[in-house]
């Protein structure tokens, strides 16, 4: 096999900062995702994953660099188009899921704000007690709730 056409088939087929993979490597990556749902965004893509290393391996086993290089780019296209097209949905499934958390996130802080204002209305109502003026903020807390009296102290 020639050597040069090796290295230029590594080059384009490293994927990962871990290093060079192999094209079957690849090619059994995108076998087992197209089988595991042949209807998915990236199908069409992942099988010409397949065709492309099959061609890639065709032309290093006749010595061809040329041909090698060809075929690993094109396959390594494939590969990042057949993610692109499914990353398209994981990205519409996240903001789905962000848009809900930031409405739930928005519902909590209304009631937090609410919650802070009685506790203030709170505070000046035992502060306005005769006796109570020098009282601490720790010691209004105690009196406003007990149990959540350490939150209460930092937002009277």
């Amino acid at each position: 096999m020639n050597k040069k056409a090796l290295q230029v088939v590594e080059i384009c087929s490293s994927l990962e900062p871990g290093g060079p993979i192999s094209i079957e490597t690849i090619r059994t990556k995108a076998e087992s995702y197209l089988h595991s749902n042949p209807e998915r965004g990236g199908a069409k893509y992942l099988q010409q994953v397949i065709q492309f290393a099959d061609l890639t391996r065709a032309a290093i086993d006749q010595n061809n660099a040329a041909g090698a290089a060809f075929g690993a780019t094109r396959m390594m296209q494939a590969a990042w188009k057949a993610e692109l097209s499914e990353g398209r949905m994981m990205i519409d499934i996240g903001v789905k899921l962000y848009r809900r958390a930031e409405a739930v996130n928005l519902a909590r802080a209304a009631v937090a704000k609410q919650e802070r204002a009685e506790w203030k209305e709170a505070a000046i109502r035992i502060r306005s007690i005769p006796g109570n003026e020098k009282m601490s903020k720790c010691d209004i807390a105690l009196l406003i709730d007990r149990q959540r009296w350490n939150t209460i102290r930092r937002h009277i």
